[in-house]
């Protein structure tokens, strides 16, 4: 075939196909090989998996954090098809007093921390540091990241976050670390580059004394990263965003005011715009959705608002996807049923699934990606 076609068409009929193909594809030829694990190749592949939702995997969390850990991968290609689950386990090897959580997701990769401060043994604690990891989980490639120690560990609060830098094409962990008895304003921020493989300070600071953020994932969209905000008596009142280009802080406005206190608010990323889910005082969800990116509160719409209680509609569920088509989304109750929720008619269906996930607490999508194809193996 090489000597039959131009390259320039064998790259093109290479990008349309599927990860796991791709993988056994590497074997044909040197000349394949070589296109398969190009960078340019690697992005044309993603992108054209955004495009088109060809591919995309749900992870559910299987046993809630604690090790030895595992998930359940399901491919799907709209709201029809699903395959069987498979099990899958994260490229750890600890004991089972670890924790590990998922702190992001983007194009494909994952973001895990292995928590030490779980365990009492201080002993242990000190063998197995903190741990953070980047995994492909379709391809079963993992990219550890350099240790970065932190002074008096007993004494912050900790939280993470993981997107991409779309200005200068890299993917960037984001470390936050707050003393417990200090103040907001005394927050300290480091930046991890994939592609420079090094931790450094952020100098930005936080960009209002009174806020501070929810213990829900942020959400990566437009090269920037996203909190929910609120402050500690009284009404959700912002969404922090961090620019991973600029390594700059900003203010986004919410739609309306949320009761932060509750932590029923999270932020996600359907069709490309970012959503709030919020529940209402126990008798409504709205999903609102931020159609025209920007800041000011007049750029968001109510998607759909489900109420409580009612036969036709799963009850606490948050969206995680939505259809090729866009009239319908899927939604993880929190018993751990799947639902496709149809938007317009206000309808939903159970998922069936050939084997039960239901017991799993999280469930994310991500789209087919061969990105760190030169990451090392999971298992």
């Amino acid at each position: 075939m090489t000597n039959i076609l131009p390259q320039e068409l064998i790259t093109e009929i290479l990008s349309l196909l599927l990860v796991k193909p791709l993988m056994r594809f590497q074997c044909v030829s040197k000349a394949w090989f070589v296109t398969i694990n190009d960078p340019d190749f690697i992005k044309m592949h993603l992108n054209r998996s955004i495009e088109t939702n060809r591919e995309r995997a749900l992870i559910a969390d299987a046993n809630n954090g604690i090790l030895p850990h595992s998930y359940y991968l399901v491919n799907f290609s709209d709201n029809k098809r699903f395959s069987e689950p498979m099990e899958i386990c994260p490229p750890f090897n600890h004991p089972t007093t670890r924790f590990i959580k998922i702190v992001g997701h983007c194009n494909g990769l994952i973001c895990l921390h292995i928590c030490p401060f779980c365990c009492s043994n201080i002993e242990e604690r000190n063998k197995y540091p903190n741990e953070i990891v980047i995994w492909n989980p379709l391809i079963r490639k993992y990219k550890k990241l350099p240790f970065k120690p932190i002074e008096n560990p007993d004494d912050y609060e900790l939280k993470l976050a993981f997107g991409y830098d779309q200005i200068n094409d890299d993917y960037k962990v984001v470390r936050i670390l707050k003393p417990l008895l200090a103040s907001v304003s005394e927050v300290c921020h480091h930046v991890y580059s994939l592609r420079g493989n090094s931790w450094r300070k952020v100098e930005d600071k936080w960009p209002r004394k009174d806020l501070y953020l929810n213990m829900n994932l942020s959400a990566s969209l437009n090269g920037a990263l996203h909190w929910v905000a609120g402050r500690r008596r009284g009404l959700t009142s912002a969404i922090i965003a961090f620019d991973l280009s600029t390594e700059k802080f900003r203010v986004h406005a919410l739609p309306i005011e949320i009761n932060f206190l509750e932590y029923n608010t999270h932020l996600v990323v359907l069709g490309g715009c970012l959503c709030v889910w919020e529940a209402n005082c126990q008798q409504f969800f709205d999903v609102w959705v931020m159609k025209e990116y920007g800041v000011a509160a007049s750029n968001w719409t109510l998607l759909y608002r489900l109420p409580q209680g009612s036969q036709q509609t799963p009850s606490y569920a948050m969206p995680v996807a939505l259809s090729n088509n866009g009239k319908e989304v899927l939604m993880h109750e929190y018993s751990g049923k799947l639902y496709w929720y149809n938007i317009k008619k206000k309808r939903s269906r159970i998922v069936e699934i050939q084997k039960s996930i239901e017991k799993c607490d999280l469930n994310i999508v991500v789209v087919g990606s061969l990105l760190l194809l030169d990451g090392e193996l999971d298992h």
